[in-house]
């Protein structure tokens, strides 16, 4: 075997193996962000949270360049009517996944920027913890990018 395919394979082996371990434990999947209502503040945001790993994951807050503030909600029923309450935190479990989704946790994407038309492309950053025994545990970010879309 020459020299360059020994080089190659090694390589290959090492980038494999970077991989593995440099793979967050917190997955984003289906993000969809919409524009805010003519007349209102804010848009929303919907997305899948996958935990792969054996520990917790804790999503401590969610940020984005494109809006003045990103806050996480719950929708709940009292008496009959929908109501938001803001979410601190959300703690996915080990092995799990959460859905943000109308009618449950979702994102609200407060004050965007000037200029920040349908179609454009939207940041969302979310910051978490890892209480799992990975290298690198504590906190971590994650970075998305979505087409904001009209409702």
């Amino acid at each position: 075997m020459s020299h360059r395919a020994r080089l190659a394979g090694a390589i290959l082996v090492l980038l494999g193996a970077c991989s593995a371990e440099e793979s967050p434990p917190l997955g984003v999947s289906e993000v969809t962000a919409y524009a805010a209502l003519p007349g209102q503040p804010a848009g929303v945001a919907y997305f899948s949270l996958q935990n792969s790993t054996p520990g917790a994951v804790t999503l401590r807050q969610v940020s984005s360049p494109e809006y003045s503030s990103v806050e996480m909600h719950m929708t709940l029923m009292d008496d009959g009517v929908a109501r938001m309450t803001p979410l601190d935190l959300l703690t996915v479990a080990g092995q799990s996944a959460v859905i943000f989704a109308p009618g449950g946790p979702h994102l609200m994407l407060m004050e965007p920027i000037e200029g920040l038309a349908t179609g454009d492309e939207v940041t969302l950053v979310f910051h978490y913890d890892y209480d799992g025994d990975l290298d690198g545990e504590g906190p971590g970010l994650l970075t998305v990018r979505t087409p904001l879309l009209s409702r």
